[in-house]
């Protein structure tokens, strides 16, 4: 046979099969020996590959070395191969859910990512260069020819695998027709199972590492085979027949080896089954070694995260969308508190002061280790002041956990001290030479002509303890003189004797003692007292200024560069020379004048070449005949201003480049937007020397990203308010009361002087609409300057942002002191200290604290502090004010400058929180709010429900928000009712309104079928603004006056009130019977907020109804100022109705009609009303034109009216927590371990012991009981069915007098469930509770 080699290109020549001899082992599994020819070979080869088409793969074939681990936890391992691909496939099936449920969601992060705007950073630096890469993947094997067809013309179409075909002219290479078929062969011995090749889709090469066939030594590419499993001519499995290699960053290789295709796929799956199961890559040979998740090999490859990773990489890199973080506002760090800056600047000033702070008092651990070195049991120690051991001082931490608890016992144990101490201080005699006071008083005394002739001493202020004589008892003590010559003159006095003498001791005739009687003089005192054991002794020294020799000084004129004076009480005998010396601050002579000699007692003179508005001193420097020099004391003067001209600039007067200002300017304002940042600034003309505003783009300024930033401060709460200069008055353009007072409106910014010499007061029309500075005015008057009371912490906001509008009342705590900080806006710069002035209150004692003063209190912050301490006794309905007024250096003798100078500050009596579990009820009028209108208002409340949290930390009560609604919604004593009336799902007083569920929570105890009894204790917040067509109670309008108030329902819900508090000792109305009113029901704060929408409308006629329902009657001048009624925006006037000189009587007073009542203010019923709440302030952008804080004046009045925090500042001292407790206490018991707190008698026969049991077994049925002790059946104290009928100790509120009362449970707990009877006379008979038994027992 002359084989054709149609696919050898390599020259070698053909070769029959037939003359190839098989010289490889014996295969006994196909019948092939060594010695047969490969024409045999292949015959066996081909006869097994039909015997596995026809019959499929044989069930013998060796399936030990296929390791099924991994899915075993799913399925039965495969017994044979066929099992083994059956598992394969389905796990892959069983898989495919899964992986396309993670597609999903990596395609929905992926969409997330590509919605990301990244902010591109700087370029960085060129890094080093990369390792090389790895070798490119091999070629794909040459294609398989399947036909040749000889075309009979010289040509063959040859066909291939691929389906293409070719024409060729030669078919030298091409193999010929296979021959005829040889005879059998001789059978050999059974040969080993055959390796089955499985050729790799170019899908799969793509996605994993680099395949090596270790057995052939090649790289499988592109539609590559690998063996199913790899084996030895004995069987034996080939563990390291191929290799998985990746190239790591850092240029190592890892690899991982298989035994062929079944090892390879089925630890894929496993890593994708079971990530666990995954392990670092190695060189390992080992079949153990595993594919990780975690080095990114197996599921790096997968094309959905090979997409992801792509489209992430693109998102990175992506450059035309920047992605802008937002800026947080600084109120802590940075040089910028107050404004809002980059999260990555706020964070690196974090980090250096938490660095600061670790440093100053040490890590977390060491603050804790230090907290805790508290003396060994400290707590069990003997106070030192007081009886009983330290742990009986109040608040005193027992096991302190933390620093907070460790300085609080150690300032509670410094008290201790102190106390201690005072005591000792007090009841001790002081003995030996400690009980002496030395304190000697020493004059010059005069002769009739003025000169000196002696020296005067006092010993009157000495304390000498008893027992004690000067030691020298003939001489007494030793007093030397000495003057500035050296001259000296000794005497001796008994001291003990002129200790209690008035007239005390005198060196006279100094002169002719040989002391010169124009020197100053130096006296030493040396003391020495004896009691006969023990010697006392002290030196004293002493100078006494001879100012008898100085002449008096006085100003004549005071120009701007020249004065002139006049000099009196020259020595025409003493021969002395006198100078005349004016000098500057700085000590330099300006001028001196020499008087030598002098014939005259008095001359004059003149002092030239001074600056105009300069400080200077004069005084006269004397020289005696002996050369003893005095200097008198110094008149300290200031020459006159230059002449001044206010200037006025509007924009288009400023300038456009920043060197058209001078070296001397003030930054007012800066507009960043962009890369563009916007100055506004002020100096003087270098050409010129006028003032001038420089407003462009080329300053140095940096600003703060889209922020106009102010460094002015306000002047007012009305952005409207005019300023005036001189004679003339500047108005607000373009200003509206819309808008924020904080940032619009007339600012103030600074003086700033013209060479030194000319002060300039600065002042900007602020427009925070238009993002401009409107106006500027130059002025020479510094006489206005604007008094503003600030309320909030200036490290968390802007100054100008703590000023609420004045008309905001402060509220004072009952005993306590309202501290009010208080600055002046404006010129300040004082030579004296300013001089405060506060009018005369109604109710309280006031006072003013400087920062020089000890008291001042820095934290609280403010040019002055203003103390109002509230008297016992109260103005009517808790009203009061005053007025304050700043008298500065530039207001002397300006009386009329008042006006500004001055800010009236109203202040009421706050309404605390009663008890540490009290809640506070909510309800809104929804015919006046809505629902967007409703969810600001929650948005502060919880605001400062969380200040509450923050001060009162031991406060547990909720916040409930109640939406009313229907045609009597603004009747706000129906509120009152409705936290009787709707307890357990009553139908009640009010209709809550559908809707609003963005802000609806009503009380608990509400909820229908609750066993929960109403509260001791109820605070209301109550927002309205219709009273007439949304209530019963007011008119329409504030034209309508008192009409005829009060209505019959104002009348009839007062009645219903004074049941609730039961303030006649009975109920007197119909609903008060049908609610249970036989006692006080609740303690009760009600606060009306009468939400302003305009000066006349409905919402004006709320706050004079809400006014006069409160007080009851008209005002004095003091309180009316001190209830300003509307907003600034909407300013509400009163002054007829409620005001000193009313034209109509306020007419809430009188008898009701209905139950004859007295009518008084609601104040006296714990009713407040916040009369300045402008509805504007619920827009959900309140602030239109200003990034202010409209929204927070809501919250930061109801945190002024409840006491929780009356500065703002969150400082212990103005706070003022709840501290109210009931005087009785749930009543408890237990069931089978288990606590039981309610209990039932069967109303249908109450005094039936059996019944009672029965009925309570319905938890619907039982209720809760109290007492004073907490414990079931307590027989020694009365049970109530209430806590507030406990607290006012009502029989009528005690269990049903003779009724049996059984613990709720199980009926199956018969007998343990206790029941008792109850006997309301248990004040005579000694037991409140009898028959006490097991139900089973009755």
């Amino acid at each position: 046979m002359l084989p054709l080699s149609t696919g050898n290109t390599q020259g070698c020549k053909p070769i029959s099969s037939n003359c190839v001899v098989w010289q490889g082992p014996d295969l006994n599994c196909i019948n092939v020996c060594n010695g047969d020819t490969i024409s045999i070979v292949v015959a066996k080869m081909a006869e097994l590959i039909c015997t596995l088409i026809d019959t499929g793969i044989d069930a013998s074939f060796d399936i030990s070395g296929i390791n099924q681990n991994c899915y075993v936890q799913y399925q039965e391992p495969g017994q044979d191969l066929t099992e083994i691909i059956n598992n394969i496939i389905q796990t892959t099936c069983n898989n495919i859910g899964n992986i396309t449920n993670l597609q999903n969601t990596l395609n929905v992060l992926i969409e997330d990512i590509d919605d990301l705007e990244l902010e591109q950073g700087p370029q960085g630096p060129q890094g080093p260069p990369g390792e090389a890469g790895a070798a490119g993947e091999a070629g794909a094997p040459g294609s398989i020819i399947t036909n040749i067809v000889d075309n009979g013309n010289g040509t063959f179409t040859i066909t291939y695998q691929t389906g293409e075909t070719i024409v060729t002219n030669t078919i030298e290479t091409i193999p010929g027709l296979p021959g005829e078929d040889g005879g059998p062969g001789e059978q050999g011995p059974p040969g080993l199972p055959g390796n089955i090749k499985v050729t790799l889709p170019k899908c799969f090469i793509s996605e994993v590492g680099t395949l090596t066939d270790n057995l052939n030594n090649i790289t499988i590419g592109d539609n590559g085979t690998m063996l199913l499993q790899a084996q030895d001519a004995l069987g034996n499995e080939i563990t390291g027949a191929y290799t998985e290699s990746f190239i790591e960053a850092d240029g190592t290789t890892t690899e991982y080896t298989y035994s062929g295709w079944a090892d390879l796929v089925t630890q894929k799956l496993c890593c994708l089954l079971d990530d666990s199961r995954c392990s670092s890559g190695t060189t390992s040979t080992s079949t153990d070694v595993l594919l990780t998740p975690n080095s990114d090999r197996v599921v790096r490859n997968l094309p959905i995260i090979t997409q992801l990773k792509n489209r992430i990489v693109a998102v990175e890199r992506k450059g035309a969308s920047v992605y802008t973080p937002p800026k947080i506002l600084a109120r802590y760090v940075t040089n910028k508190v107050g404004q809002r800056v980059e999260m990555h600047e706020l964070l690196s000033a974090l980090e250096m002061d938490y660095g600061s702070l670790r440093n100053a008092i040490g890590s977390s651990s060491e603050v804790l280790k230090a907290s805790r070195q508290q003396c060994i049991n400290l707590s069990a120690e003997s106070r030192l002041s007081g009886n009983g051991v330290m742990s009986t001082l109040p608040g005193w931490n027992s096991a302190p956990k933390n620093l907070s608890e460790a300085f609080s016992n150690a300032w509670k144990t410094i008290c201790d001290m102190r106390k201690a101490v005072a005591t000792l201080q007090t009841s001790v005699t002081p003995t030996g030479c400690s009980g002496f006071v030395y304190d000697p008083k020493l004059s010059l005394t005069k002769d009739g002509t003025g000169n000196i002739n002696g020296i005067k001493f006092l010993f009157t202020s000495m304390t000498i303890p008893e027992g004690y004589t000067d030691s020298n008892k003939v001489k007494g003590t030793k007093i030397t003189v000495e003057d500035s010559s050296l001259n000296t003159v000794v005497k001796f006095a008994n001291i003990t004797n002129l200790s209690t003498s008035a007239t005390g001791f005198t060196i006279g005739n100094l002169a002719t003692s040989g002391l010169d009687i124009t020197s100053n003089f130096k006296i030493k005192i040396e003391f020495a007292f004896t009691d006969g054991s023990n010697l006392c002794e002290r030196i004293m020294d002493f100078t006494l200024e001879n100012t008898s020799a100085c002449p008096t000084v006085t100003l004549l004129t005071t120009g701007e560069t020249a004065i002139t004076y006049s000099v009196t009480g020259l020595s025409t005998t003493s021969k002395s020379t006198y100078e005349v010396i004016v000098e500057d601050q700085a000590g330099s002579t300006i001028s001196k004048q020499t008087i030598s000699s002098p014939s005259q007692t008095s001359t004059t003179g003149k002092a030239s070449n001074l600056v105009a508005g300069t400080t200077y001193d004069i005084y006269v420097k004397t020289t005696s005949l002996s050369g003893n020099i005095s200097t008198c004391s110094k008149t300290t003067f200031t020459t006159s201003a230059p002449v001044c001209t206010s200037y006025s600039y509007t924009s288009t007067d400023y300038k456009t480049a920043i060197a058209d200002v001078g070296s001397t300017k003030i930054t007012l304002a800066t507009y960043k937007s962009g890369t563009t940042v916007t100055a506004w600034i002020v100096g003087f003309s270098p050409e010129t020397g006028l003032p001038c505003v420089y407003k462009g783009t080329d300053s140095s300024e940096t600003g703060v990203d889209d922020t106009f930033v102010l460094n002015s401060t306000s002047i007012s709460d009305n952005p409207t308010t005019s300023i005036n200069c001189g004679n003339v008055a500047y108005p607000a353009s373009g200003m509206t009361t819309l808008m924020n007072s904080n940032e619009n409106g007339w600012q103030y910014l600074d003086a700033i002087k013209k060479d030194g010499r000319t002060n300039y007061y600065i002042y900007a029309l602020a427009n925070t609409a238009n993002k401009s500075i409107d106006q500027v005015v130059f002025c020479c008057d510094c006489k206005p300057s604007y008094v503003r009371t600030k309320y909030g912490d200036t490290s968390s906001i802007a100054k100008s942002e703590a000023y609420s509008p004045d008309r905001h009342s402060w509220y004072v705590v009952a005993n306590k002191t309202l501290r009010i900080p208080i600055d002046i806006v404006g010129y300040s710069q004082q030579t004296a200290a300013i001089k405060w002035n506060a009018t005369s209150t109604l109710g309280g004692a006031t006072s003013f604290v400087l920062p020089t003063d000890t008291a001042y209190d820095s934290s609280l912050g403010g040019t002055v502090q203003l103390n109002y301490t509230p008297s016992a006794s109260r103005p009517i309905g808790g009203i009061d004010s005053v007025e304050v007024y700043a008298e500065t250096d530039c207001t002397v003798g300006n009386p009329g400058n008042r006006t500004v100078n001055t800010i009236t500050i109203p202040i009421n009596d706050a309404a605390t929180i009663n008890q540490g579990n009290t809640d506070i009820t909510v309800f809104i009028d929804t015919n006046v709010v809505s629902e967007d209108e409703a969810t600001v208002i929650k948005t502060e409340i919880d605001r400062v429900k969380t200040d509450i949290q923050d001060n009162c930390p031991d406060w547990s009560g909720v916040i409930n928000y109640v939406p009313v609604g229907g045609s009597n919604s603004g009747d706000y004593l129906d509120y009152t009712k409705a936290m009787v009336d709707m307890k357990a799902g009553g139908s009640g007083s009010i209709t809550v309104a559908s809707g609003y569920t963005s802000v609806k929570s009503l009380p608990s105890y509400w909820a229908a079928g609750s066993s929960a009894g109403i509260p001791s204790s109820v605070y209301l917040i109550c927002f309205i603004g219709d009273v007439n067509s949304k209530g019963n109670y007011g008119g329409a309008n504030l034209s309508q006056g008192w009409g005829v108030q009060p209505t019959a329902k104002y009348q009839k819900n007062y009645d219903e009130l004074l049941d609730i508090l039961y303030v006649n000792g009975t109920a007197r109305t119909t609903w008060g019977s049908d609610q249970g009113c036989t006692y006080k029901k609740f303690t009760l704060n009600q606060i009306l907020v009468p939400l302003v929408s305009g000066s006349q409308d409905g919402s004006a006629a709320t706050v004079l109804q809400t006014a006069g329902a409160l007080t009851g009657t008209v005002l004095s001048e003091t309180g009316f100022k001190g209830f300003p009624a509307g907003s600034v925006k909407n300013p509400i006037n009163l002054n007829d109705y409620m005001g000193p000189n009313a034209s109509q009587m306020v007419p809430y007073n009188g008898t009701t009609v209905g139950a004859s009542n007295t009518i008084i203010g609601l104040y006296n019923y714990g009713f407040r009303v916040l009369p300045f709440i402008d509805k504007s302030y619920l827009e959900s952008d309140s602030n239109a034109h200003s990034a202010g804080d409209q929204i927070e004046f809501l919250g930061n009045a109801i945190k002024r009216v409840t006491g929780v925090d009356s500065s703002g500042m969150g400082i212990s001292t103005d706070v003022t927590c709840p501290t109210g407790t009931d005087s009785i206490q749930l009543m408890t018991g237990t069931l089978n371990g288990a606590t039981v707190s309610t209990y039932g008698t069967d109303p249908s026969d109450t005094t039936n012991c059996t019944k009672a049991g029965s009925y309570s077994v319905t938890a619907s049925n039982t209720v809760p009981l109290y007492n004073s002790t907490g414990i079931e059946f307590d027989p020694s104290v009365p049970a109530y069915l209430t806590i507030s009928g406990g607290n006012a100790g009502a029989v009528s509120a005690q269990p049903v007098d003779g009724a049996y009362y059984a613990q709720q449970g199980a009926a199956s707990t018969n007998a343990v469930r206790r029941v008792a009877q109850y006997d309301r006379d248990g004040i005579t008979t000694g037991k409140y509770w009898v028959n006490a038994k097991a139900v089973t027992d009755c």
